[in-house]
């Protein structure tokens, strides 16, 4: 069922890792920031007067700090809503998959393709015995 998860959803896969590691990225950049910030703090607590060029950076950094603190809020609540919408996405798909099999009556038991119930009606389906039979 892995496999079958990896090979029907990877691009949807490949996009959520992809956007895991650009927050990951967006969020080292955050102590470079506050690093000209403490810079501009310094300076200005140094009690002498600043050049406009000096204090135009600082408030630049500034500004940058708290763009960059609002960004990764939306741009993390937006990862996160793709990370559910494809973990419902994967539910949907694994219990159709368990309804399916267990409409059918099939199993699968270790060294069996199929198995019917003892009858002829439908057998439960067990979904550890599916994912860890051919491993153990």
């Amino acid at each position: 069922m892995v496999r079958a998860i990896l090979q029907g959803y990877w691009p949807q896969l490949l996009v959520l890792q992809t956007l895991n590691i650009i927050a990951y990225l967006l969020g080292l950049l955050s102590p470079f920031v506050l690093q000209r910030v403490l810079v501009f703090q310094e300076a200005q607590n140094s009690h002498k007067n600043l050049s406009s060029d000096v204090a135009t950076k600082g408030f630049v950094a500034v500004g940058e700090l708290i763009s960059l603190g609002v960004f990764m809020l939306f741009f993390n609540a937006q990862v996160a809503l793709y990370k559910e919408r494809l973990g419902v996405r994967f539910g949907g798909a694994l219990k159709g998959a368990l309804v399916a099999r267990g409409v059918e009556g099939l199993t699968r038991q270790p060294g069996e393709d199929t198995q019917t119930g003892g009858n002829g009606e439908s057998a439960i389906y067990n979904i550890i015995s599916f994912d860890i039979g051919e491993t153990v």
